[in-house]
């Protein structure tokens, strides 16, 4: 008998941590999502007003589609084009996430692309966006 218990509250727990999981893992393929489509929006290969439906109402307010236009030419000036964007960092906050894509640019070798996301509601909303160039110093061999 206890050992039927133990397995049924084994399956139990179980159960309940892939529920968080996946919880999380449906969040971050949403915030991919539209990080990748920022980047694309960036490159001028995507569409703004698809982009602005995932901004928090503070973003929208202060990065409208003249604010937008002045961010890509901004970012090609001085970046260049984007490309290889690639995850590196998932920083998980109690209402936020944080995630930061490297990138090459044609203007700078390697680039940060940071999302801070509002994670209260049903869907993650894209609160802040941010680039530097990045200065990757060689690692020392160990000889």
């Amino acid at each position: 008998m206890i050992k039927k218990i133990m397995l049924l509250a084994t399956v139990f727990v179980l159960y309940f941590a892939s529920m968080c999981f996946a919880s999380n893992g449906s969040l971050l393929t949403s915030e991919e999502k539209i990080s990748e489509q920022a980047i694309a929006c960036i490159a001028g290969e995507s569409d703004y007003v698809e982009l602005a439906k995932n901004f928090t109402p503070g973003l929208a307010k202060n990065l409208p589609a003249s604010k937008f236009m002045e961010l890509k030419k901004t970012v090609k000036e001085q970046l260049g084009s984007l490309s290889n964007s690639k995850l590196a960092i998932l920083q998980k906050f109690d209402k936020a996430d944080r995630v930061i894509y490297l990138a090459n640019g044609s203007k700078a070798k390697n680039v940060e692309v940071a999302f801070v996301f509002e994670t209260t509601g049903k869907k993650p909303l894209l609160n802040e966006i941010t680039m530097r160039p990045l200065e990757m110093k060689p690692v020392a061999e160990n000889k």
